[in-house]
């Protein structure tokens, strides 16, 4: 059971507008009070996928194994085998990063993190829903993006809000959905401007780690995943205070 002694009450709407500034200095915020731990999530999240695409990058030189290899069953063998490991780092990762997406709320309407193991078990209850919604959601963005480009991009706003819903209230996945879009009617014009600054951020963030050479080297893996992940950490907290902004102002069947 949480304990309230861990709350601190959240901050007053400031007006009747949503500042996606405010938005943003606040998940920044939220990042650097918060450093060590998130840190450490981050580090438990990336570091199999950096020894993964490292030792990956050094053995799996195809035509090698090709030449050395005594039949095709035996490329066959290790391609498959590194296939199996990369979905296995694939699957842990998506749990993990389902699991934050509770954390992310929690830490946003005021609870304070004291390490990993509480992190941990603060989301961990939402996460099989968190990964069943975030699936959902996926599919239902790539068909608009596969039937034309602009109903996926509509798509992708209406359902912004669906995954943070699912990870903070008892809701099916379907009324979370019809909350997102109802969310994203009344506040539209902030998920886009949201939207815009996280990916602007990471245009430029990618074009800086592309500075750090090769991308099968050892230091170009690990400067893009942290990166990568920290990003994610910090954006993911700036939509879960934009959701809960909304959350305080919304009116049902305003139209």
């Amino acid at each position: 059971m949480e304990d309230e002694t861990n709350k601190v009450a959240p901050e007053a709407p400031a007006g009747g507008d949503i500042s996606v500034s405010d938005t943003l200095s606040k998940g920044w915020a939220l990042l650097s009070e918060n450093l060590s731990t998130w840190a450490a999530l981050a580090l438990i999240i990336i570091l199999p996928s950096v020894i993964l695409t490292v030792a990956l990058n050094s053995i799996l030189d195809v035509e090698d194994i090709a030449a050395n290899a005594e039949n095709v069953g035996d490329v066959a063998g290790v391609l498959g085998g590194s296939l199996v490991v990369v979905l296995v780092v694939a699957i842990y990762q998506v749990i993990m990063y389902a699991i934050l997406f509770s954390v992310y709320i929690k830490v946003a309407a005021g609870t304070k993190l004291e390490g990993v193991s509480q992190a941990l078990s603060l989301g961990t209850p939402k996460a099989g829903k968190v990964i069943l919604a975030s699936i959902v959601v996926g599919v239902l963005v790539a068909l608009g993006f596969v039937l034309l480009i602009i109903p996926g991009i509509i798509a992708l706003f209406l359902l912004a809000a669906t995954v943070y819903i699912v990870a903070d209230t008892d809701l099916t996945i379907g009324q979370a959905i019809s909350l997102s879009i109802e969310y994203a009617k009344q506040f539209f014009v902030q998920i886009f401007l949201l939207g815009l600054a996280l990916f602007a951020i990471s245009i430029v963030a990618g074009i800086i780690v592309g500075l750090f050479g090769d991308p099968q080297g050892i230091a170009y893996a690990a400067v893009s995943t942290t990166v990568n992940t920290a990003i994610q950490i910090f954006g993911g907290l700036s939509v879960a205070v934009l959701y809960l902004e909304m959350k305080k102002r919304y009116k049902k069947n305003v139209v």
